[in-house]
């Protein structure tokens, strides 16, 4: 039995270090996961920064390539000019050198007539007249010459040549002219589609106009009017409403709580002309008394069945229409608290939490 107590003890001690260094172990792999995981997050961190200049690299590249095609037009539209214009040098030489020709040409005529005169026997009358008239004479002669100029032996030729020119431009300008009156009456119609297309969405925004600010201000009224009905597209727009119990005001006479009521109504009526996926809107109630809030928040509900609607707002009667929201206050610590409730109807418990008044969460919010 001592020997079996002294076996045991000796067993249990190297199980007591296989145990330590077992622990050890653990420490160690404890250790190298914590660590493993801070690899991994900075990895991760990383990994996102790249993929972000990656794609900020591929936008840059794409606009580099547009730029690159955009030269690349730019280059073949100036070679084609420079070799339009070196044809038209080339013509222009081979203009001068013909004119060289000709003037040689004439002044060789001009020794040979001049040769002629002097050869000519001319009969002199006496007596002979006063030298000064015949100087005069002399220069009026010879400014007579001058004033007909040397002789164009292909005047005729260049005559036909002028002349079938004109007759091709002419021909050319004749169809640029039926073009430009196609061109002219294809624009025509399509003003006329879109003015056709303007006037039948401006009749159903209107009408929706009308029927969403009644509902909105409580039995208001109010329309669009175009500032040039027969040509809309060279006027504005001009928006009438008459709240309720009230008279008839252009947009820019109402208060403001009147004028987010209208803009709202406006962007309702639209809404429902050419709906959109999302709306964001930022604390557009600001300005509107407890009623007419509470009405379009009941709008904003109704639209949602056919948009999301995200809305920043401070007042209970729209939290209390959301479907779901996010609180964020700032208690004295100085650190913000984020509270998300979901499927909410009733602000009551959201307030509770937070445990802050409306003033005083409208100061912490601003």
């Amino acid at each position: 039995m001592r020997m079996q107590a002294a076996e045991r003890e000796r067993r249990l001690g190297e199980m007591s270090a296989t145990e330590g260094q077992q622990q050890d172990k653990l420490r160690q792999l404890d250790a190298q996961g914590k660590a493993a995981a801070e690899k991994e997050s900075k990895i991760k961190v990383e990994l996102s920064a790249l993929k972000k200049i990656e794609d900020s690299m591929g936008r840059e590249i794409t606009a580099l390539r547009d730029e690159k095609e955009k030269l690349l037009g730019q280059k073949g539209q100036a070679q084609a000019d420079r070799e339009k214009v070196m044809v038209k040098l080339e013509t222009s030489n081979d203009f001068l050198i013909g004119m060289g020709t000709k003037r040689t040409l004439a002044e060789e005529k001009l020794k040979e007539i001049m040769q002629e005169i002097a050869q000519l026997n001319l009969e002199v009358s006496y007596p002979l007249p006063p030298l000064d008239d015949i100087r005069s004479e002399i220069v009026l002669c010879e400014n007579s010459l001058s004033g007909m100029g040397a002789v164009n032996l292909r005047s005729i030729e260049d005559y036909d040549e002028k002349k079938a020119r004109h007759v091709e431009l002419r021909a050319e300008t004749k169809r640029l002219e039926d073009q430009r009156d196609q061109l002219v009456a294809l624009t025509d119609q399509l003003n006329d589609k879109k003015k056709v297309n303007l006037v039948k969405v401006f009749d159903a925004v209107n009408a929706n106009f009308r029927r969403v600010y009644a509902e909105l201000s409580g039995g208001g009224e109010a329309e669009l009017l175009l500032e040039n009905p027969l040509e809309p597209f060279q006027g504005g727009l001009v928006i009438k409403a008459r709240p309720r119990n009230g008279k008839v005001l252009r947009l820019e006479a109402l208060s403001g709580g009147e004028k987010s009521l209208t803009a709202l109504a406006f962007i309702f009526a639209l809404q429902e002309w050419q709906p959109s996926p999302f709306y964001l809107l930022d604390e557009v109630d600001m300005f509107l008394d407890a009623v007419n809030a509470e009405m379009v928040a009941n709008r904003v509900k109704k639209s949602s069945t056919s948009a999301q609607f995200v809305q920043i707002s401070l007042r209970k009667v729209t939290l209390n229409k959301a479907d779901h929201i996010i609180g964020v206050t700032k208690p004295a610590g100085g650190i913000s608290n984020v509270i998300f409730k979901p499927n909410i109807g009733d602000f009551s418990e959201l307030e509770k939490e937070i445990g802050l008044p409306e003033e005083k969460a409208r100061r912490d919010g601003e």
